[in-house]
């Protein structure tokens, strides 16, 4: 019992001694982490600055905008095929509005059974109600690269074949190609980072004529 008395005493001015080494030390990695947290946040801040984008950034935000264009077809075709389930339809949906700089933006698209051009925005086109047939875009390339607007940011233009293909009676399908001009956009995005907000820059589709 006093071998347990000693240990216990000598443990508590050991604490007592040594508590204040242990509060700087604590001090010390707790102030190492911030700086290493604030130098990371600030590297972060200056590659988003939006005049550090190089003509490789550039290219590259392009190719996503491209990219972007040949997603839409694939989302437009589950979102008009009536016999997927509802879940999926509404996912693409979900998807299709998030991929636009707006629900105002319009597209020119040709519907089922119609051989004229036909408007729509994009949020009437999400609801599902407008019937569509199967869609392709095709030869997707830049027309006119991002280039700074009067606003700061970058806008710029794709061109691409619109394939529409669609059952007809007595025949097994028909369709009909046209060449589309998409714009799209390059903005500024919040990010949350921590207790900081950042900004990045994310690649909008616009108008489709």
């Amino acid at each position: 019992m006093k071998r347990l008395l000693k240990i216990a005493t000598l443990l508590l001015l050991y604490c007592l001694t040594t508590a204040k080494s242990c509060t700087n030390s604590e001090d010390n990695l707790a102030a190492r982490q911030q700086f290493v947290v604030t130098a990371t946040r600030d590297s972060i801040r200056k590659a988003l600055e939006p005049d550090t984008l190089s003509a490789e950034a550039l290219a590259a935000f392009e190719e996503s905008a491209r990219r972007k264009v040949l997603d839409l077809a694939d989302y437009l075709n589950i979102l008009s095929d009536t016999t997927l389930d509802k879940t999926f339809r509404k996912k693409a949906a979900g998807m299709i509005r998030g991929m636009f700089i707006s629900d105002t933006v319009v597209l020119a698209i040709n519907p089922p059974a119609m051989h004229r051009m036909k408007e729509e925005t994009v949020g009437r086109l999400v609801t599902g109600e407008t019937a569509f047939c199967h869609v392709e875009f095709d030869s997707v390339k830049v027309s006119r690269p991002l280039h700074k607007t009067g606003s700061g940011q970058y806008s710029g233009m794709l061109s691409s074949l619109f394939i529409t293909q669609q059952d007809s009676p007595g025949t097994s399908k028909s369709g009909s190609d046209q060449v589309k001009s998409i714009e799209f956009n390059l903005v500024v995005h919040q990010t949350i980072l921590g207790r900081d907000t950042l900004y990045a820059w994310k690649v909008l589709l616009g108008h489709i004529h």
